[in-house]
C-alpha cells in the first residue's frame, strides 16, 4: 500500500489505483488519541456507560469502556494541578472575570496564585477534535 502525505495539511492519503496518468487516492481515517484516563482526578465526574454520574473516588474500577467524562457539571476549584489530561476541553471561571472563558485543560494555570485569573470553578465541555475517550 502507498500512502501520499499533502505538504501543506500534512493529511496521508491510500492510494487506491494507480493507472497510467491518474492516480486515485482516498483519505485516511485520522488516528485519535485516546485520553490518559490516570490523569482525571478524583472531583472530575465520570458518566458511566449505564447513565449513571459517578466520581473516581467512589469507584473500585476507576474506568470502564464506554465511560466518558460528564459535560456541562461545574466543578468547584480551590487550586492545585491540573485535574484533567491532554485534550479535554473546559469552561472556567476566573476569579474576577464575569464571562467564562473556553479552554484547552493544559493550558491554563490551575494552581491558585491570588490573582483575578484564578480558576474558581470548572466544567467539562467535550474533547479535542483528535482525541477519543477509548
Amino acid at each position: 500500500m502507498r500512502i501520499l502525505v499533502d505538504k501543506e495539511t500534512g493529511e496521508e492519503f491510500k492510494v487506491q489505483s494507480d493507472i497510467s496518468d491518474y492516480l486515485v487516492v482516498a483519505p485516511l481515517p485520522k488516528k485519535l488519541k485516546v485520553i490518559d484516563w490516570s490523569k482525571v482526578a478524583d472531583c472530575v465526574p465520570v458518566k458511566r456507560q449505564a447513565g449513571c454520574v459517578s466520581y473516581p473516588s467512589t469507584c473500585l474500577i476507576k474506568r470502564r469502556p464506554g465511560d466518558s467524562l460528564e459535560t456541562g457539571v461545574k466543578v468547584a476549584w480551590t487550586g492545585d494541578k491540573c485535574p484533567l489530561p491532554e485534550g479535554v476541553l473546559i469552561k472556567c471561571g476566573l476569579r474576577d472575570w464575569v464571562t467564562p472563558t473556553v479552554a484547552r485543560a493544559e493550558s491554563v494555570l490551575w494552581r491558585h496564585y491570588g490573582r483575578p485569573s484564578d480558576i474558581i470553578w470548572f466544567e467539562v465541555v467535550g474533547l479535542e477534535e483528535d482525541y477519543c475517550y477509548e
